[in-house]
């Protein structure tokens, strides 16, 4: 077996069946002669497999080690700042979050369209597009400081 996706598909297979050390087995067995792409999704799932065992920092590891190899990885991000809110890290789930935007936005502007290059009656098409991306960061500013603000209130803080 040596195609990716068949790789995968039997890893997600023993992590349907609860088979984690073999899923473990078969990913570091492959680890090795694996390019950094592939390197990010083999940590990702060697993360997801740690995550399923309750083993919370070869997980972390894992996923960093994933991010290390593609720092795009958008769903390492996330389960990092999954595995960091379990661990009370709230300054690190927070900056994980910002992460995972950040990619998630940068992912869905990669079509840039010139004014020229839009349908007439629809020059001011890209001017919407960027009001629309400023409002979303501002709301997300808006939920960071409510969670900080809750935070800081749990902890007696203010």
């Amino acid at each position: 077996m040596s195609d990716r996706a068949d790789i995968i598909a039997e890893v997600n297979n023993f992590r349907k069946e609860r088979r984690y050390e073999e899923g473990i087995k078969l990913l570091l067995d492959v680890l090795e002669r694996a390019s950094d792409i592939d390197k990010a999704e083999i940590y990702f799932n060697l993360g997801d497999m740690y995550y399923d065992m309750g083993d919370l920092y070869r997980a972390e590891y894992a996923y960093n080690r994933a991010i290390e190899c593609n720092p795009k990885h958008i769903n390492a991000h996330h389960n990092l700042g999954v595995i960091y809110k379990k661990k009370g890290k709230t300054e690190l789930f927070i900056k994980m979050q910002r992460e995972v935007f950040k990619l998630e936005s940068e992912r869905d502007i990669k079509l840039k369209l010139k004014p020229g290059d839009l349908p007439p009656g629809m020059k001011e098409w890209g001017t919407k597009i960027s009001l629309n991306i400023l409002g979303l960061e501002i709301a997300f500013i808006g939920i960071v400081i409510l969670i900080l603000y809750f935070v800081l209130k749990t902890l007696r803080l203010i």
